[in-house]
């Protein structure tokens, strides 16, 4: 007990200084982590957020978490704060399902617990830190639980959390929000086929865990976890019969238990998919998937591809930041190759892990070498590392250990080869590609023409990149020294004889390899001044005047050029609009303007319009707002009386038809009061109001997910099943492969 708490203090030591390093001031709500320099930066309605920009944000990768993410988030955060749900999103697309969205990650654990307890400001900055935070405790626990020392655990816990994996998709939370929680169910499964413990219990817990994934991804991280399990499945076979058939039940049990106790979500999510409009991918030319494989080797240096501050190499297989998906310390990534070479030095209690691990790195190659990256994405890649990291620490075990036998000629070979690729990109970066540069710039600002994303600030984004390549690659920039020189230190330990020696030389390599990895994580988190925030959430000129167009009225704002309201930024300004963003988008009056009601209006009040540096053009669409929600034929007139996010209470200022029309997404769930009756008849893009018993001001509409009751009822049950399970007291069987007496301090 008492080595298992010292070993959880130096853990929580190193992870205190880390976090210091990398996230600063922030962890107190000083600074903001989200790219709010790229709204100045690249859209000129936003110019009032920092009037000195330059036009080069410092990371406009996750553009994403500006536009899309903290906009709903703070609708999010602002619902639960105040007692409600935020199942729908009135404001974008002319309204849809809010946490059904892929992207959303609106009921993870951990971000609730933030939501429900900080300010915004540190809501949304822990949410980011304390996943961080739970991916290292999961990974230094499996590492633990499988017997590796303190500095092994400690040490690729952080190569784990702040691998490129999760690193370069920063601005899309939901996929640490799934993969945290994968470390944990690994080491639920591996207890649960010990003889030493209840496999009842442990089964029950890995069901919780999973539960924990799905409340905090969508339907596509889902299959991330049906794969792992899989993978898990894979790395245990072959056993005898009997061992097979637990190790199944165990796996199927907590994944079906899992999803009973995430039915309120899966069920909302399911039937958003089956309803949306979005198609797969198919853009994808056949060797661009043998490509990204090849890009993926890269991973030992990436640099060498570009990175978030040049033009990136991964562009022309359509995947940017390719290698650096997998990049978690060029030292953890040979020593991996070390691990998997080292089968043999493997204890046979230990084969599991080792067959698990490789299966997981093969897995990804599968997928991004086949047409299966259209349905998974290279978001999977955190199952890379997954990976990557066991085997890893598998190594260098191997290299410290008494078995290892001194290999001058593969240290020689290692170094030699470091050596030679540091001198071929400084060579290509500071002396070829000067004459290249022209003709890149050129290709990059055409290519950027037609594209919505860098509407104005394009050319000084771009012309920067160009010009910053040779600094990014080259010896230069420090990082790309530090990871030469952890690979030089590798080498040395590889070719050394003298087991003190070694030891300290490949601890250091290890240590050294993992600088630079922190000093790209802490320059690619963007961390901005929280008075950007606020500023950026009080509006500039043209979002007041949008603003004051729709004020009292509750009309639509129909943004042609997505300027003063870019993709989901509506949201913030609780302003509705036509168009929106989001991975899936429903059937709505958004780019399907030829319905014979809707040609003139288009469903909006007001369009606006900005271009260049000109005043706000705005046009009248409707003759009275908010007629473009609600289309009458006759001389009623309409409000909106009251709205919140799942709620709109419509009121009769005058004598009003038997039927009118409202032009926000018809979609499953929309129920009225006794005063009224909705439609949809022929499928159309509006919802039918028929008033049939009405005697007051106001008819009242409210949404609920469809399927709620049933989902929450599953839960509830599926909750009370785990814990009975949970609570059961199977026999003990005798330990197992493992010592269950340390398993259990855990």
């Amino acid at each position: 007990m008492k080595s298992a708490s010292r070993a959880w203090g130096i853990f929580a030591l190193i992870q205190t200084t880390v976090y210091l390093v990398v996230y600063g001031s922030a962890l107190w709500g000083a600074r903001f982590l989200a790219p709010l320099d790229i709204a100045p930066a690249i859209f000129p309605a936003y110019k009032f957020v920092d009037p000195t920009s330059n036009g080069i944000p410092d990371n406009h990768y996750i553009i994403d978490q500006l536009t899309y993410d903290l906009p709903l988030q703070t609708v999010i955060y602002d619902a639960y704060r105040r007692g409600e749900i935020p199942w729908w999103d009135p404001y974008t697309y002319g309204g849809r399902p809010l946490l059904a969205d892929a992207h959303i990650n609106g009921t993870d654990p951990i971000r609730l617990l933030c939501y429900f307890t900080l300010p915004f400001e540190l809501a949304y900055n822990w949410n980011l830190v304390l996943h961080s935070l739970v991916a290292a405790a999961g990974m230094f626990a499996l590492l633990r639980f499988w017997r590796f020392g303190v500095f092994t655990s400690t040490t690729m816990a952080v190569a784990w959390q702040f691998s490129g994996a999760f690193v370069m998709h920063f601005g899309h939370p939901w996929i640490a929000g799934t993969f945290v929680w994968f470390p944990f169910i690994w080491i639920c499964w591996e207890r649960a086929l010990l003889a030493g413990f209840s496999s009842v219990r442990s089964t029950v817990v890995a069901s919780f865990l999973c539960g924990a994934s799905f409340y905090s991804g969508n339907l596509q991280s889902h299959l991330y976890l049906s794969l792992f399990g899989l993978v898990f499945l894979v790395g245990h076979l072959p056993a005898d019969r009997r061992t097979t058939a637990r190790l199944v039940a165990v796996v199927v049990a907590s994944g079906i238990l899992g999803v009973a106790l995430a039915a309120p979500v899966l069920a909302n999510q399911l039937e958003f998919f089956l309803l949306s409009t979005r198609e797969v991918a198919t853009n994808l030319q056949w060797w661009q998937h043998p490509a990204k494989v090849l890009l993926s080797l890269g991973g030992v240096f990436p640099w060498a591809t570009g990175t978030f501050r040049t033009l990136d190499v991964g562009k022309v297989v359509n995947s940017s930041g390719n290698a650096w998906l997998v990049f978690c310390g060029s030292t953890t990534f040979v020593l991996a190759v070390l691990g998997f070479l080292g089968r043999r030095k493997t204890s046979e209690d230990q084969l599991s892990l080792w067959k698990t691990s490789v299966s997981l790195i093969a897995s990804y190659l599968l997928i991004l070498g086949t047409p299966l990256a259209l349905i998974f994405y290279s978001r999977v890649a955190p199952l890379a590392v997954l990976g990557i990291v066991p085997l890893a620490s598998i190594g260098l075990r191997w290299l410290t250990s008494d078995a290892w036998v001194a290999r001058p000629k593969i240290a020689a070979a290692l170094a030699l080869t470091a050596l030679l690729m540091v001198a071929a990109i400084n060579i290509g970066a500071l002396l070829v590609y000067p004459a290249t540069k022209a003709a890149l710039a050129r290709s990059a600002l055409a290519a950027d023409a037609a594209s919505k994303a860098f509407p104005a600030g394009s050319k000084a984004l771009r012309m920067f990149q160009v010009e910053n390549f040779p600094d990014e690659v080259s010896i230069r920039n420090p990082e790309t020294g530090l990871s030469v020189a952890g690979l030089l230190l590798l080498s040395g330990a590889a070719g050394s004889g003298a087991r003190r020696r070694r030891h300290c030389l490949a601890y250091a390599s290890v240590f050294v390899s993992l600088l630079p990895a922190l000093s790209f994580a802490s320059r690619f988190i963007p961390d901005q001044p929280i008075e950007m925030l606020r500023q950026l959430k009080t509006g500039g000129p043209f979002q007041q005047q949008a603003m004051e167009l729709v004020r009292g009225n509750n009309g639509r704002i129909f943004d042609r050029n997505e300027q003063v309201f870019p993709y989901a930024m509506a949201a913030l300004y609780k302003v509705h609009t036509i168009h929106g963003y989001s991975a899936l988008q429903p059937r709505s009056i958004f780019r399907q303007h030829t319905e014979q009601d809707l040609k003139a209006s288009f469903g909006a009040d007001f369009a606006v319009d900005l271009t260049g540096g000109g005043p706000l053009e705005v046009t009248l669409l409707s003759l009275q707002p908010p007629m473009g929600r609600f289309v009458t034929h006759g001389d009623g007139n309409l409000a909106v009386e009251n709205e919140t996010l799942n709620k709109l209470e419509i009121k009769v200022l005058q004598e009003s038809p038997p039927i009118f029309k409202r032009t926000d997404t018809p979609y499953p769930g929309w129920k009225a009061d006794s005063t009224c009756r909705l439609g949809n008849p022929d499928n159309r893009l509006w919802t039918e109001i028929q008033l049939t018993d009405f005697h007051g001001s106001a008819v009242t509409l409210e949404y609920r997910p469809t399927y709620l009751t049933a989902g929450v009822v599953i839960s509830v049950f599926g909750a009370l099943i785990g814990l009975i399970l949970f609570f059961f007291r199977g026999t003990q069987s005798p330990q197992g492969a493992c010592d269950s007496e340390f398993v259990s301090k855990l």
